[in-house]
């Protein structure tokens, strides 16, 4: 048989500035989210038709509370009548808690504590250049990265430290025939870093595509 408590309180707010003129558009949001689990506890036991089986019994009690304060960025710029300027950011910050007591047979108890940072930042740049109606230019550029760091308490103390980047440049190009067809072709170089717990595993590799579009 089981049976359990659950209580859930949720609350989101945000605000955002936006601007606009002929030649540029700006969008500023900043985002905050809070969900707050006060109680889920859930409790088993468990009984055997054999009585030569003694029955059993266990608890876990739990809560936690997770927040997160997001800023998010975009903005274009016409840079001419054949080029313009795209910017994209976007940061969040958050903070989670979760405490977890385990216990059985009167003589069991786990407790699993753990405190969570997180960090999440991500920047993309687009450059788009229509020197005429057939040929397009973009170059793009881009950096995704998280660093997070959880700390453990109770019977299993420890440490873990997360951080994760990717970084993009690359260079795209398409002919436009006419109103019906066209071809692109693309290069990019990808960087990835990976540091988790002091373990290092970096790569780095090129990216290219080749494409013919008709319709």
């Amino acid at each position: 048989m089981e049976s359990g408590r659950y209580r859930n309180n949720s609350n989101d707010i945000s605000f955002r500035a936006l601007y606009t003129s002929e030649k540029i558009q700006i969008s500023n949001s900043i985002a905050y989210s809070l969900t707050n689990v006060p109680r889920n506890d859930v409790s088993n036991a468990l009984t055997y038709s054999d009585t030569m089986l003694p029955a059993t019994e266990s608890f876990t009690k739990s809560s936690s509370k997770d927040w997160a304060l997001k800023y998010s960025g975009e903005y274009f710029f016409m840079l001419s009548k054949q080029a313009g300027l795209k910017f994209d950011a976007n940061y969040t910050y958050g903070h989670n808690d979760l405490n977890s007591d385990y216990t059985a047979h009167n003589d069991l108890s786990i407790i699993n504590d753990a405190k969570e940072y997180i960090h999440k930042l991500s920047v993309y740049l687009h450059l788009n250049w229509n020197p005429d109606k057939a040929n397009q230019f973009f170059t793009n550029f881009g950096v995704q990265h998280d660093w997070n760091t959880i700390n453990y308490y109770g019977n299993s103390p420890s440490e873990q430290k997360y951080d994760v980047g990717i970084y993009f440049l690359g260079q795209n190009y398409k002919h436009v025939f006419n109103n019906r067809w066209n071809v692109g072709a693309s290069l990019a170089w990808i960087w990835e870093t990976n540091r988790i717990s002091g373990v290092n595993a970096d790569n780095n590799f090129p990216q290219t595509n080749i494409n013919a579009t008709w319709s």
